[in-house]
């Protein structure tokens, strides 16, 4: 299922725990969980308490707000995670904090936008076919958005229309970005 569809789902279904749904190669290993956590569906406090998870088991990718196993942080991860911390230092104190965690973030995102810049989204961009590489490669992934065939699309579209400036391409900025702003929306692969 494609993340459209996906994210029709997320907004429309009555089950509190709504699954982000990606397109996954039936061979790689790795989470096949992803959820997403804005109102009304539960908070990341919620719905770890119900699931018996702690916010310490996980490690917050700043690049995509995605709350990743702890055990699948590598130094490479590092090394990217902390360029972002360095160029959008915003961000970092928001994670550092664990601000988003707070009901402010869970129910109304899109009312504290974090200023971002084009590079942000190129940097995640070649961030994402890194990790796509790396988990072809290996046969596993960190999360399934790392994997997806859309999302790896956009991204190649993206570099593309980076690259090749003034070329017309079919891919767009991403809805949750428009160049300049980026909203905080949490996810927690598992």
């Amino acid at each position: 299922m494609g993340i459209a569809l996906a994210a029709t789902l997320h907004r429309a279904s009555p089950d509190p725990n709504v699954w982000l749904s990606w397109d996954l190669p039936k061979d790689s290993k790795g989470p096949k969980n992803q959820l997403q956590f804005t109102w009304p569906h539960p908070n990341f406090t919620t719905w770890s308490a119900e699931s018996g998870r702690n916010i310490d088991d996980f490690y917050l990718r700043l690049d995509d707000q995605t709350l990743i196993p702890t055990a699948s942080v590598d130094a490479s991860e590092l090394q990217y995670q902390s360029w972002y911390a360095t160029h959008y230092p915003w961000f970092a104190t928001l994670g550092d904090s664990r601000a988003y965690l707070n009901s402010t973030y869970w129910r109304s995102p899109r009312s504290l936008p974090l200023k971002i810049d084009h590079e942000f989204h190129v940097a995640h961009c070649v961030l994402t076919m890194k990790r796509y590489w790396k988990a072809r490669e290996s046969g596993r992934h960190v999360c399934p958005r790392d994997i997806d065939h859309g999302h790896i699309s956009h991204c190649f579209g993206v570099l593309e229309s980076y690259a090749f400036s003034g070329f017309e391409t079919q891919h767009r900025m991403d809805p949750q970005v428009n160049g300049t702003e980026l909203m905080w929306i949490v996810n927690a692969c598992f």
